[in-house]
């Protein structure tokens, strides 16, 4: 969730740079008739059209996930959205901002007010871009849960009507300096709003250009090494009858990283990534941030390793054989506290060794919640989760050609 947020933040922060609805907010407040009502009716046009562009970002955002492995139809919308913050940045520049004058008016004139504010928020189209990607990142991120979704979309609608909700809280608490403080704020953000808008409107545009560029620069190199992944499933014997999955969803959850494939942090699909490799085992996603997920042991063995190490948090490995050879599977991002057993316990196929860590802890090292698993030749403890040359993967054999 953190992560998230640290995406959203600057591209909602950059939203609340709105002084036409700003300045409307502050006379309204400057109102001899009726002043709280007439701000309130505003807000709630205003709110109107910021859940309704918070939903359109955030069901794109399910249906191109950010974080999954990158997908044809998530790189062109990258592309689109850059070109469209590329667009606006110049537009920003060459723009003038609305002069908007109210008439003062003794009575309420709630559906008045409450339509100005929908026409000019649906029409304030930097915010409604800023805003509408802020969340589609929210939708497209698949490592947090519906709440943490829920609260986020509910930070960027905050931030969409803070230049309304901040002139109001300050004539609230501060009656007597509100105007002076407003007037300030408000001379501020006209004369350097276009400049800040236009220079995070080119970055988060060169971002997401480059994210978009980068699918297509990579999908040679994935298409490859896929080839010679299948390739080598089909020739090595597949033994799935003699082990048991390491986790529940084994199966459906290798949606990112899978063995041997080159990861940097450009192509990687999970941002932000600090690592640089061929990976050598396979990510096991989880959907669900607050429930314990167990993981078992593949076959009869011995526990060979528990502790935590650098990149993992907490790290399992078992020791086990087949057909008189020997092999060990790791398994990373562990909370050993759930563990109930020690080094040089026996386990047997299908135990369970313990649950998954919680995300961005020291259980995982700050990763999110999932299952690095990887399977070693040998008897010999090796931690690495990526090898710097793709000779040394013929250490390691792909989790897949052996459980099935």
């Amino acid at each position: 969730m953190l992560a998230t947020l640290a995406k959203i933040i600057p591209l909602d922060l950059a939203a609340t740079l709105s002084p036409g609805i700003f300045a409307v907010a502050i006379i309204l407040l400057g109102n001899k008739f009726h002043p709280k009502i007439k701000v309130l009716s505003f807000l709630f046009g205003t709110l109107i059209v910021g859940i309704a562009i918070a939903l359109a970002g955030f069901f794109l955002g399910q249906a191109t996930p950010t974080d999954s492995k990158s997908n044809l139809a998530t790189a062109i919308v990258d592309l689109a959205l850059a070109i469209i913050f590329i667009i606006l940045a110049i537009k920003v520049v060459y723009s003038k901002e609305r002069h908007l004058k109210t008439q003062e008016d003794s009575g309420y004139q709630i559906i008045k007010w409450l339509i100005l504010g929908f026409i000019i928020s649906a029409t304030n189209f930097d915010a409604l871009f800023l805003s509408f990607t802020a969340a589609k990142e929210v939708g497209g991120t698949g490592d947090i849960g519906s709440l943490a979704k829920m609260i986020l979309l509910v930070v960027n609608l905050f931030f969409f009507s803070l230049p309304i909700t901040l002139p109001l809280f300050l004539y609230l608490v501060f009656p007597n300096l509100a105007v002076k403080i407003l007037e300030k704020i408000n001379l501020f953000v006209l004369k350097y709003s276009r400049y800040i808008l236009a220079g995070l409107f080119l970055i988060f545009g060169f971002l997401l250009l480059w994210r978009g560029i980068n699918y297509f620069l990579s999908t040679s190199q994935t298409s490859a090494m896929t080839s010679k992944t299948t390739t080598s499933e089909t020739s090595t014997q597949t033994f799935n009858s003699s082990f048991v999955l390491p986790i529940g969803n084994y199966k459906t959850g290798q949606t990112k990283k899978v063995f041997g494939q080159y990861i940097t942090p450009q192509n990687s699909p999970v941002q932000p990534e600090k690592f640089t490799g061929y990976h050598t085992g396979v990510d096991i996603e989880q959907a669900q941030d607050n429930a314990d997920v167990p993981v078992y042991s593949i076959a009869d063995g011995v526990i060979k390793y528990t502790n935590y190490v650098s990149g993992y948090g907490g790290v399992i490995i078992i020791e086990f054989s087949y057909q008189d050879q020997a092999y060990t599977a790791l398994y990373g991002h562990i909370r050993l506290s759930s563990a109930s057993i020690s080094e040089g316990d026996k386990v047997s196929k299908g135990q369970q060794l313990a649950v998954l860590g919680t995300s961005y802890s020291s259980e995982t090292n700050g990763e999110r919640k999932h299952l690095h698993f990887a399977i070693h030749k040998g008897n010999s403890i090796d931690y690495r989760g990526y090898v710097q040359n793709q000779s040394e993967l013929s250490d390691w054999i792909d989790p897949n050609t052996i459980i099935n």
